[in-house]
This record gives structure tokens, C-alpha cells and sequence, in this order.
């Protein structure tokens, strides 16, 4: 049986290099998106620039002055970057079918089927990394490899612009030295204890017994031992159509502090519910995603009276789901919103109070896009300042 041939692109700094292509002024400069360097909020994308500094995604904008006090500050455009992300799906559907994207920035190719169209996968690839730099005017990385995680890990491996194949008779030899937390789900907490383990990279991991690793990590043992032997069966799900948008989060350290955590849900919900708004679409279904330390994920979710582009209404029911997880020390947050319905498909009059909640966001968008995101600052961040 034919091996699988996965692509993993991925996109390099891909809010911060889409300002750079519609502002030539930029090059070269140190380029933070999130916001306004004075604001509570979060970095939503730094380029690499920045980067150097030591600013990483999710560090609060504050911190990231601090680091890099020469850095120009600038807002979330999501709805431009989903643009440009359509433009570069595009392009990966001319070479197969089986394209799933994660998120605007990054998406997994099954281009088993098509070499023997296109060629070898590493020269489809190339081709597309080409495309996406003379079609688009932008950078990304490519992986290859037999499995989707092997790919994720080669995309990564020469940054910015890397293009590395991982085959399947040089896995083992390339997984002997490759640190623990590179492999998925292996955060700090998880870090630490396989440290006191003894064990610093995947060789040492599949020396471990089994029954040995389920003693220490449950469940999860099997999971890590799979990934470092190079074994990830996942398959490469295709979305023909947008069903749902979603934002997620991993920390480069945990997050404990839950107004923290709300600060960056309610940073989640303005981005994602101004971009139904400018899609033309309402959302029925909020699903709060939240990652632990030791790798244990829960998803909560709640469906809404009725479909809805209202940034409080999604937050508050965003916020009722994330309470509702208990946490404590926090890997990862992830916002989504499903049942996407477009406006015009809606047949039932809105009540009074929803027309003139939509006719606030409406202005409040209208006023962002003429005076930047820093034009408006909401209460709870306000409330933030002055508590900081």
C-alpha cells in the first residue's frame, strides 16, 4: 500500500507579513499586530523582527513594548486576512481536493492522489511555495512527510520560508534527537515531568515501556509514544464549505490568571464577530476550547436562542462556557463559532432590541475602520487599566 504524502504549508508571520504587503513602509521594520501598544490586549502576530526581541504571540502588548519599544503597533484586520487566506486555498485546491485548513494561516494537503499529475510531492511543494510568493506576494513554509504531524514538523524546521521533506526512512534517525516539547501536546507541566524521567528527546521516550509511561501520563501515554515511533493515522479532513471560524491560542508559558484568560476570549470574540459581520453571516453555536497542562482538552458549547453577529452576545456566552471549564493553569484557549447562517437565508424579523444592537456594532465597526481599533476602548478594559 502507497504511503500517504502530506503537505503542511504554514504561512510566515502571516498577520504581520500582510501589513507589510499592503505597506511597503514597514520593510524592515520591527511589526506587532494586536493593538495599540497602550491597550490591555494581547499580540495577536509579531514578524520576525519583533520576533528577535523576544515577542511572542499572546504576550500581553504592554510587554511587548517593553521588549521592543521601537515596534510599530498595529490592529486586527481579520477581515483582510481571511481575503488573502481564500486567494492561498485557492491555489492549494488547484493541486488536490483534500485540503484542510487550520485557521487563516496554515493547512494540510493529501496529495497522495496527485503525484502522479503534478510529480512528487516535495516538487508540488516547491510549486506552490512559488505561486504564493509571485501570485500573493507572500512567504510560507512547506513540510512533507507521510503523516500530518511529521509535516507540521517539517513546515517548522527552517523558518521563514522552508521547504524540508521528511521521509519515511529517515523518520526514526530525524525523531532520535528531536526535543520532547516539539512533539504535540507536550507543554511545560508535561515537559517537567518527563524531564524527571529522565527523558529529554523522542529516541529516549521509545525506549520507555508502555506500562511505564500509562503509570505517569494515563491515556496520553499511548499518544506520545505514537508520535515519537513517527505513527499519526489522522486523516486529512477537507472543508467544502465554511461551516465555522474559529481562533485558538498556545501559550509559550501557562496562563493562570483568569482576567487574563477573559481579556484574551474577549480579544477572540471582537475579532471573530466583526468578521461575520463583514462575511454577511450569524453564528448559532459557541464552543469555548480549553487546553490544560497535562494535555487534557475540554470543549464546552451552547446554542444560542437564535443566530447573531452581536459581540456581547457571543462574549457572554463565551465567558458562561469558560467558567464553566474550572480552570487553573491554562495551554491553550480556542474560541469557535458554528451554524453559520448568511443574513439574507434569515426570514423572521429580528426584534427591536436586536436591530439596534446590530445598529450599535455596525457603527462601532464603521468608527474602527476609519480610526483603527484603539478609536473605541470597552469598559472591561478599562476596568483592566485601572486595576493594572
Amino acid at each position: 500500500m502507497k504511503k500517504r504524502r502530506i503537505i503542511h504549508v504554514d504561512m510566515d508571520a502571516f498577520f504581520a507579513s500582510v501589513e507589510e504587503l499592503d505597506n511597503p513602509f514597514l520593510k524592515g521594520k520591527p511589526v506587532i499586530v494586536g493593538g495599540h501598544q497602550t491597550k490591555r490586549g494581547v499580540v495577536s502576530s509579531a514578524n520576525y523582527l519583533a520576533r528577535s526581541y523576544g515577542v511572542k504571540a499572546a504576550m500581553p502588548l504592554w510587554q511587548a513594548k517593553q521588549l521592543c519599544p521601537q515596534a510599530v503597533f498595529l490592529p486586527v484586520r481579520m477581515h483582510r486576512y481571511a481575503e488573502i487566506s481564500r486567494r492561498f486555498l485557492e491555489i492549494f485546491f488547484d493541486y488536490t481536493p483534500l485540503v484542510e485548513p487550520m485557521g487563516f494561516d496554515e493547512a494540510y494537503l493529501d496529495v497522495t492522489g496527485s503525484e502522479h499529475l503534478f510529480g512528487p510531492a516535495l516538487e508540488i511543494g516547491k510549486e506552490i511555495q512559488r505561486r504564493v510568493k509571485e501570485e500573493i506576494g507572500l512567504s510560507c513554509s512547506v513540510g512533507i512527510s507521510y503523516n500530518k504531524f511529521l509535516a507540521k514538523i517539517a513546515s517548522g524546521w527552517k523558518k521563514p520560508g522552508g521547504l524540508f521533506q521528511i521521509l519515511e526512512e529517515d523518520a526514526l534517525d530525524f525523531l532520535e534527537e528531536l526535543p520532547l516539547e516539539e512533539l504535540p501536546g507536550v507543554g511545560y507541566a508535561t515537559k517537567e515531568r518527563l524531564e524527571r524521567m529522565g527523558l529529554r528527546k523522542a529516541g529516549e521516550l521509545r525506549q520507555v515501556p508502555l506500562e511505564v509511561l500509562e503509570a505517569e501520563f494515563g491515556k496520553m501515554a499511548l499518544e506520545l509514544l505514537a508520535y515519537a515511533q513517527g505513527i499519526d493515522d489522522r486523516p486529512v479532513t477537507p472543508v467544502s464549505e465554511r461551516k465555522s471560524i474559529g481562533e485558538e491560542c498556545t501559550f509559550a508559558q501557562d496562563i493562570s490568571d483568569p482576567e487574563r484568560l477573559l481579556m484574551i476570549l474577549l480579544e477572540m470574540t471582537d475579532r471573530l464577530a466583526r468578521y461575520l459581520r463583514q462575511e454577511g453571516f450569524r453564528a448559532q453555536r459557541v464552543t469555548v476550547k480549553v487546553r490544560f497542562p497535562n494535555f487534557k482538552t475540554i470543549t464546552r458549547s451552547d446554542t444560542l436562542p437564535q443566530p447573531t453577529d452581536v459581540n456581547d452576545e457571543i462574549y457572554q456566552a463565551a465567558k458562561r462556557l469558560f467558567l464553566k471549564s474550572l480552570p487553573g493553569r491554562v495551554r491553550l484557549l480556542g474560541l469557535s463559532l458554528s451554524g453559520l447562517v448568511k443574513v439574507e437565508e434569515l426570514l423572521l424579523f429580528p426584534e427591536d432590541k436586536k436591530v439596534k444592537d446590530e445598529s450599535l456594532v455596525k457603527a462601532l465597526d464603521k468608527i474602527q475602520e476609519k480610526y483603527g481599533e484603539g478609536a473605541i476602548e470597552r469598559a472591561l478594559r478599562l476596568r483592566g487599566k485601572r486595576k493594572g
